[in-house]
């Protein structure tokens, strides 16, 4: 199982670095072929397609060149956190409620406050207004957040954009994830100072 997962976060890694040559970011790509990490075959034929001239660099017109790869990774990561979780908690809304003796109106107008939060930070971090982190690529970053805790919580699978499943490396059923995300949403609860990302950048 070890092997798997690491072999599944050094997959997500070339993924990344690919889809930030696209947006015009080649250092990630740059970084991970100067460090020997095992490469897959996708990402062979993704370097035999740039060397051939039909994948070019993206550009960078028209978009924030104040931003970093490095940057834009760690707005990603605060936000899947962020969303990732407060999803989790809406999602067992009612039974959570019970448990903590509160109306659920009460539990959702808190996490909404903790998105509204966290949205703001980012903005302040990067220059940029709240309205502006709300709109893509921002907006996608927390749907895919909103999607995996929906995965999570065992109430679908992930598709990719070609509508092809994803099976993350789980071993789990949906029940047994159901149970497993319930117990995360209650730590959350319990504690979210844990969860919280630095939002600085």
């Amino acid at each position: 199982m070890e092997n798997a997962l690491t072999a599944a976060k050094e997959s997500a890694a070339w993924g990344n670095a690919m889809v930030h040559y696209l947006d015009g970011d080649r250092e990630p790509l740059a970084e991970l072929l100067a460090g020997g990490t095992p490469m897959p075959a996708e990402v062979r034929h993704f370097l035999a397609l740039v060397i051939s001239g039909e994948v070019s660099l993206g550009s960078r017109r028209g978009k924030n060149s104040k931003l970093t790869w490095r940057e834009k990774d760690t707005i990603r990561e605060a936000f899947f956190t962020v969303y990732k979780y407060t999803e989790l908690v809406l999602i067992f809304l009612e039974q959570l409620a019970s448990e903590a003796r509160m109306e659920p109106i009460y539990l959702r107008r808190k996490m909404e406050k903790v998105r509204e939060d966290a949205n703001a930070k980012v903005a302040a971090a990067v220059g940029r207004c709240a309205n502006t982190i709300r709109q893509d690529p921002y907006a996608n970053y927390i749907r895919q957040a909103k999607d995996w805790a929906r995965f999570e919580a065992g109430i679908y699978d992930i598709k990719d954009e070609s509508g092809t499943y994803v099976i993350p490396v789980t071993d789990l059923t949906p029940d047994e994830r159901a149970a497993f995300a319930l117990e995360q949403a209650r730590a959350y609860l319990a504690n979210p100072g844990l969860f919280a990302p630095d939002l600085m950048v």
